[in-house]
C-alpha cells in the first residue's frame, strides 16, 4: 500500500506535535512493509512566482514533496488561505507522480482545502486527523485578539480576524467594537467605491470558507478527532458529529523512563513546546516574577527566534532571572532525556490545547503536570491526583499553584499505561486497510 501524507509543515524546518506524529506514523508504515510519503508546505520568501513549485527531499530516509508557495502574493489572499489553485496544481502533480492508494491529512492548513480537492478529483481516498480547529477557525487556534471564539456562528465572525492576519478589508473601520461591525460594513459596501468593490469581493470568499472546507470534510473516507472535547466543539459548528470518530494518538514510548521521586532541590518546571503567544509560557513568566522567593527553576524547550517580537517579550519577562533557562530546541530522538531533567511539566496554554503528546509523554513516566483548566486538558489532568489546573491567563492563579507546588506535599502520580505509538500506528493501517477494500 502507498501513502501519503499531508501535513502544514515539516521536519527539519518545523518541530512539533502534528510533525513529530506525522513522522511516526509514516515510519511505522513502511515498517511495516508499506511506502509511504509526506508532502508539506514551505512559505517561500520569494514574491517570484517562478520559484513556487515542488522541493523533493527526504528526511530520516522518508520521501519529502515540499510545496513551496507565498500565501502574501496570491490575487485574493482570503480565497487562496483555504481554497489554493496553485498549490492544488502542484499537489495534484505529485499525487499523479506517486499514485499513492491512500492519502492521509494529518494537518490541512497552508496546503489548503485544495489539497483534499486534488486527491478527490483523481479518486484517491482521503482520511482527515483534525488536530486543531483549522477547519472551523482560519488561525486555527479559536483564540482571537479578545479571548476564546467558540468557533464562526455567522459568516461574518472571521473579519475581524482575517483583517489582523492578511490585511484583508482594509476599507473597515475595525477599531469599532464588535457590536459595529455590520454596520461598518455596510457603511463601506454602500459608498460605492473601489474599496466597496473590493470589500464585497473579499466578503463573498469570507462567507465561503466555512462551507467550502466542510464539503471537503464531508467528502473524506474517515474523520479522525483526537479528544471528545474536540468532536463536540466541532459538531456544534455543522459538522456532522456521526462522521467524527474520536482516536486519542499514541505515545512513542521509546527512550521514555518511568520516574523515581523527586529528587531534592529546586523544583524543575519543564516546558515542551513552540514560543508562540497561545503556548502561554508569559503567563508562567509573569507568575514567576510575581514570587522571585520560590524554589525553582524553568527550563523553556522551544525554537529562540529572536527576530519575533513574542520571543523577544519572553526574554524580556525572564530578565535576568537565574531561575529560567531557554534551552532552545532538540532532536526527537532525546525527548525521553528532556523529560527526564524535570520534576514538573508546565503547559499554560490560552488555546484550546488538543491532545497535546507531551502531556501525555509526562504522564507515561509519572511527571505531574500543571496546565490551564482549557479544552482537552480537563479530560486529561485530573487536579490533586495528576497535577494541577489552573484558570487560563490567571497570573496570579498560576503563582498561587506554583507556591502549592513548592510549598505543599509532593504530588507524585503513578505512571500511566497510554495507548504507545505502535498500538496506534497499527489502528490506522488498518483503517487505510478497510477503506482501501471499499468500507
Amino acid at each position: 500500500m502507498k501513502i501519503v501524507y499531508l501535513t502544514h509543515q515539516f521536519f527539519p524546518r518545523h518541530v512539533g506535535g502534528v510533525e513529530v506524529y506525522t513522522l511516526g506514523l509514516a515510519s511505522a508504515a513502511i515498517r511495516a512493509g508499506h511506502e509511504a510519503a509526506v508532502v508539506t508546505y514551505v512559505e517561500s520568501p520569494s514574491g517570484d512566482t517562478g520559484d513556487f513549485g515542488i522541493v523533493h527531499t527526504r528526511y530520516q530516509g522518508l520521501a519529502v514533496a515540499e510545496i513551496h508557495y507565498n500565501l502574501s502574493v496570491a490575487p485574493d489572499r482570503l480565497r487562496y488561505e483555504y481554497d489554493n489553485p496553485v498549490v492544488k496544481r502542484l499537489v495534484s502533480e505529485e499525487l499523479r507522480r506517486t499514485r499513492p492508494d491512500i492519502v492521509h491529512a494529518t494537518h490541512a492548513m497552508k496546503l489548503s482545502g485544495s489539497a483534499l480537492a486534488a486527491a478527490y478529483e483523481l479518486g484517491i481516498p482521503v482520511v482527515v486527523t483534525l488536530c486543531d480547529y483549522w477547519f472551523l477557525c482560519p488561525r486555527h487556534t479559536l483564540l482571537t485578539g479578545r479571548g476564546l471564539c467558540a468557533g464562526p456562528a455567522h459568516p461574518l465572525a472571521c473579519a475581524r480576524c482575517l483583517h489582523e492576519i492578511h490585511g484583508a478589508l482594509a476599507g473597515v473601520d475595525f477599531d469599532r467594537p464588535d457590536a459595529e461591525l455590520h454596520p461598518a460594513l455596510y457603511r463601506v459596501l454602500e459608498a460605492g467605491s473601489a474599496a466597496a468593490a473590493a470589500t464585497s469581493r473579499e466578503l463573498a470568499f469570507l462567507a465561503l470558507r466555512q462551507p467550502t472546507l466542510i464539503s471537503l470534510l464531508e467528502r473524506a473516507r474517515r474523520v479522525i478527532a483526537l479528544s471528545c472535547f474536540q468532536k463536540k466543539l466541532l459538531a456544534g459548528r455543522g459538522i456532522d458529529p456521526a462522521r467524527i470518530e474520536v482516536i486519542a494518538h499514541g505515545v512513542d514510548t521509546d527512550g521514555l523512563v518511568r520516574r523515581t521521586p523527586q529528587r531534592r532541590g529546586p523544583l524543575r518546571l519543564l516546558f515542551v513546546g513552540s514560543l508562540v503567544e497561545h503556548k502561554g509560557l508569559h503567563v508562567l513568566l509573569a507568575a514567576m516574577k510575581q514570587a522571585p522567593e520560590l524554589g525553582l527553576e524553568l527550563r523553556a524547550y522551544g525554537g529562540v527566534d529572536r527576530d519575533r517580537s513574542y520571543v523577544r517579550e519572553l526574554l524580556a519577562l525572564a530578565g535576568d532571572d537565574p531561575r529560567v533557562t531557554f534551552k532552545g530546541t532538540f532532536d526527537t530522538a532525546a525527548f525521553g532525556a528532556v523529560l527526564q531533567q524535570g520534576d514538573l511539566l508546565v503547559m499554560p496554554a490560552l488555546w484550546y490545547e488538543n491532545a497535546p503528546l507531551v502531556v501525555k509523554a509526562a504522564q507515561y513516566t509519572g511527571m505531574p503536570v500543571m496546565a490551564s483548566r482549557i479544552g482537552s486538558l480537563e479530560e486529561m489532568v485530573r487536579h490533586g491526583a495528576d497535577g494541577w489546573l489552573v484558570p487560563p491567563g490567571d497570573v496570579a492563579a498560576w503563582t498561587e499553584a506554583l507556591r502549592a507546588a513548592c510549598d505543599g506535599p509532593a504530588c507524585r502520580p503513578e505512571p500511566k499505561d497510554l495507548k504507545s505509538l505502535a498500538e496506534n500506528s497499527r489502528e490506522i493501517l488498518e483503517i487505510y486497510c478497510s477503506v482501501c477494500a471499499g468500507g
